[in-house]
């Protein structure tokens, strides 16, 4: 019955590759790349859906998702396409006010941009302060928001500081919009990855996504 329910959705959907992700990943990350589909594949309608919670990221109702975690999705197949890597970024002018002071007067003045994350997977300042500046007593509440793309948009409008995902925020850094803050990120064995049916990997729309997401990730 479970097959034959996610057929029917399947066969209800509109044609082409629909995917669905994180509003940051998106933004920032993935409508590049897809851009690299749409300019040899014209023909093949491209539809994303974002959530900020898994829990709004049905995987039946999609042919493929880019979600965080650690690989492990029953019933799915996923190709990691980058670990969880992070490092406090600032625009230009911000950063240049901050030249010289330490961690502990960043994290204590700030201002510190916080994503908001109710199940406590993604790194925090607070993580940031206990594996990078422990002495620091008090962390600047600054202001929270509910989504990486928010915080980066933020961040790249000079209103404070923000933990930036590398991989993410690499071409913002490259063209010197965003300023990494610190030579040393935090990283963990999580990360962000391409989920789908290995029935959908195989088909023509699958293999796009793979190479367009993947070709320059050497262990995708």
């Amino acid at each position: 019955m479970a097959r034959a329910s996610n057929t029917l959705r399947k066969s209800k959907r509109p044609p082409g590759l629909s995917l669905a992700t994180y509003p940051g990943i998106a933004m920032f990350w993935l409508m590049p790349r897809l851009s690299k589909i749409r300019r040899s594949h014209s023909d093949l309608p491209i539809r994303v859906t974002t959530a900020e919670r898994d829990q709004d990221i049905p995987l039946e109702d999609v042919d493929c998702a880019i979600l965080f975690g650690d690989g492990n999705w029953p019933g799915y197949e996923s190709r990691l396409l980058m670990r969880e890597v992070v490092v406090p970024v600032a625009a230009p002018a911000v950063a240049s006010r901050l030249a010289g002071r330490s961690r502990d007067a960043i994290l204590e003045a700030g201002p510190l941009i916080h994503l908001e994350d109710r199940d406590q997977r993604w790194f925090t300042w607070q993580d940031w302060r206990d594996q990078r500046s422990p002495e620091t007593r008090k962390v600047d509440v600054g202001i929270t928001v509910t989504n990486h793309g928010i915080a980066i948009h933020q961040t790249l409008m000079g209103h404070g500081i923000a933990l930036g995902w590398k991989g993410v925020t690499d071409e913002l850094v490259e063209n010197k919009l965003l300023v990494a803050l610190d030579p040393e990120p935090l990283s963990s064995e999580r990360g962000y990855y391409l989920v789908a049916s290995a029935e959908f990997l195989d088909t023509r729309a699958g293999k796009l996504v793979l190479q367009a997401l993947c070709g320059e990730v050497s262990h995708c």
